[in-house]
């Protein structure tokens, strides 16, 4: 295993991953060829709910957020059935016998997702909306509507069924509204001090770096991985080059990585490059350094991106043990 650290002080503000020339960044990789966005001093986030079980772990960590790092939370509640599986969510099963979508339930909903809110948060002036749509749908307009920089999902870890619901749901979050996914397990109460980022040098893992480091935790701790692996797949088209350069090269690129990211003088930024699969190095790499948060790129064929969806490993999705950030790839407009 090949690892370093850096600790060096900067200003908060993250500048882009582009220090060198044009030229010199397109012959590193893509996503250093041009500038990358991370979140706002102040932006808005929207906190998705879709059902009672992952609920509380949301809005706590959109509270967090509020109050460390500027978000402006809008709570959601979807209140149709998931169409993916056929099913209403649990909050539907109390008002089966009532008009559904009648006045009088929504009304009752959003005070009760206005209770939820004040129980777990305390008194915060946050929007709290309900839609008589399944959760992907009210996810994706309502998102839309608020310009959000950040969604929050909780993300179940209990009964297989809900554990590949959750996947499923978050998966389906990311590829329709583009934007980041923070989807936090009840046990992420406080920003995160241990966070594992996988590398494969696509925009989308650097994106994803950078918004990880916005979310550390002032004395926290974040490693990159960048995993060779066994059986390389040529779809993966920068992918190929890179791995041609040899690991002395990846070293130094994970070390230009780390020094852009400009850690404060708190935290610690380390890197390590293996050779395995992928799904099985980052899952014993979070073990080995008891990580509370796994962030990943998903816009790309890459086999990053297979570990996000589940088709590397179904197992290691459904077991919910990490909380999860799931960055997409910037979108030209």
């Amino acid at each position: 295993m090949l690892e370093f650290a850096t600790s060096a002080t900067a200003s908060a503000e993250m500048p882009s991953y582009d220090t060198a020339s044009a030229d010199t960044a397109s012959a590193r990789h893509p996503a250093s060829a041009r500038p990358y966005s991370t979140l706002e001093p102040v932006f808005p986030l929207l906190v998705a709910i879709a059902d009672d079980d992952r609920a509380a772990a949301a809005i706590r960590m959109a509270a967090i957020l509020a109050r460390r790092r500027g978000a402006v939370p809008t709570v959601i509640r979807a209140l149709g059935a998931n169409q993916k599986v056929g099913r209403t969510t649990p909050s539907l099963e109390s008002a089966v016998a009532k008009d559904l979508f009648s006045q009088e339930y929504r009304d009752e909903s959003r005070a009760s997702l206005q209770r939820l809110v004040a129980d777990v948060a305390g008194e915060v002036l946050w929007r709290v909306e309900t839609a008589q749509r399944p959760p992907l749908d009210a996810i994706v307009e309502q998102s839309r509507l608020i310009r959000a920089e950040l969604i929050v999902m909780g993300l179940r870890h209990r009964g297989l069924l809900n554990r590949a619901l959750s996947r499923d749901l978050l998966h389906a979050v990311v590829r329709s509204t583009q934007l980041p996914v923070l989807a936090v397990t009840p046990g992420l109460r406080e920003l995160p001090r241990r966070i594992v980022v996988g590398i494969d040098f696509g925009e989308a893992s650097i994106r994803a770096a950078a918004i990880a480091r916005n979310l550390l935790a002032p004395d926290g701790e974040m490693h990159l991985i960048h995993v060779s692996p066994d059986f390389p797949d040529t779809t993966d088209e920068w992918l190929v080059p890179i791995h041609r350069r040899g690991t002395n090269w990846i070293r130094q690129e994970l070390d230009h990585l780390i020094e852009s990211l400009c850690p404060t003088s708190g935290m610690t930024l380390t890197s390590e490059v293996v050779d395995g699969d992928v799904t099985l190095s980052i899952e014993g790499c979070a073990r080995r350094l008891n990580a509370d948060l796994l962030a990943v790129g998903n816009g790309s064929p890459s086999r990053l991106d297979q570990f996000v969806s589940g088709t590397v490993s179904m197992a290691l999705a459904h077991e919910a043990r990490w909380s999860m950030l799931v960055v997409p790839a910037r979108i030209d407009v």
